[in-house]
């Protein structure tokens, strides 16, 4: 039985088919983690089923190809209540009540012109190489993104556009950002556990796209990225359709980000917080990659054993808000 499609088809189901009062078996891989420690992380409600696949396909005897630190390894059985695995988020396509809608989109539309501004603060997208979005609480097939005239620095929740399925403006604004349109849309129509995406032109990030590779676990921030980032090994880097946004959507899978080769960096997140954190994260990665002159990677079980901790909503939640609050002097 293939665990991972297991643990996909727990997760989706509605919570009244989940016996709560059931427990689910852990296999905690690293022999120098205390069981303690392994309870500790899965108890953090934020993690998935997803981060669990790694333990689940070694219990029945599945080990990462090549490393042979695993045949070594001692499997010490966690017990932990159902309820510390967290749901898989409502289809984000489904409709609330008109009142929870609107408060839905004000506080996205607001997450996003922070982003906008939290991105022009850390000096990108000064000649408009960028975009984060937002996908509409009840039309679900449309976005938020910034007016295509606004610089970044001036994004407020007014200067935002929805831009619907065919590419053309549903409210607001006076023009389309057309790469946004052709990036954005094709990654949100096929992701529906995703409601953000964010990306833009950086310092490091493009020129480590240039090399046309993965990021290698050289950081403690770059485990967030292990086993769950995308190369885009197309050339072209002027995205001028839908269908090369398609290309890009189905490259990055069900991941976090994508390198996008000779382009730069992209990520998404089931919340704006989410997209724009990973992104500013994932720069930081890059930049680790380019400055550093023999970096010795991390092993794959410590990496899996930090991204755990790492890679989790309220991880990407507090980063937002501590960048917010930092680089714009606000209250996120």
């Amino acid at each position: 039985m293939d665990f991972r499609l297991l643990g996909y088809a727990i997760a989706t189901l509605e919570a009244p088919f989940i016996p709560s009062n059931k427990d689910i078996q852990l296999v905690q891989l690293n022999h120098s983690t205390t069981k303690q420690k392994a309870r500790a992380v899965a108890l953090d409600c934020t993690i998935t089923l997803f981060q669990l696949c790694p333990y689940l396909q070694a219990a029945r005897g599945g080990a990462p190809r090549g490393d042979k630190s695993w045949s070594r390894t001692l499997a010490a059985v966690v017990t932990l209540p159902l309820r510390a695995i967290r749901i898989a988020p409502m289809n984000s396509n489904s409709r609330p009540s008109a009142t929870a809608a609107a408060d839905v989109r004000e506080a996205r539309k607001r997450e996003v012109a922070l982003g906008y501004r939290l991105f022009a603060a850390l000096g990108w997208g000064d000649t408009g190489d960028g975009h984060i979005s937002a996908r509409d609480p009840e039309r679900g097939d449309c976005f938020w993104v910034l007016d295509v005239d606004v610089p970044f620095v001036n994004a407020t929740t007014e200067a935002l556009v929805l831009i619907g399925p065919d590419g053309r403006l549903v409210d607001g604004g006076t023009g389309v950002n057309r790469p946004a349109f052709y990036i954005h849309w094709p990654i949100l129509a096929a992701r529906p556990d995703i409601n953000s995406a964010a990306h833009t032109h950086t310092a490091f990030g493009t020129p480590f796209a240039a090399e046309a590779r993965l990021l290698d676990p050289i950081t403690q921030e770059a485990c967030v990225f292990f086993q769950d980032h995308a190369l885009f090994g197309d050339e072209e880097v002027q995205v001028q359709s839908v269908e090369c946004g398609e290309r890009i959507a189905k490259a990055l899978g069900d991941h976090r980000g994508a390198v996008l080769r000779n382009h730069g960096l992209l990520t998404v997140g089931a919340t704006v917080k989410e997209a724009v954190a990973w992104f500013v994260l994932m720069e930081r990665v890059a930049e680790a990659h380019v400055k550093a002159r023999n970096p010795k990677p991390i092993s794959h079980n410590a990496a899996l054993f930090a991204k755990a901790d790492l890679a989790t909503a309220r991880q990407a939640r507090d980063a937002f808000d501590h960048l917010v609050r930092h680089h714009l002097r606000v209250s996120p």
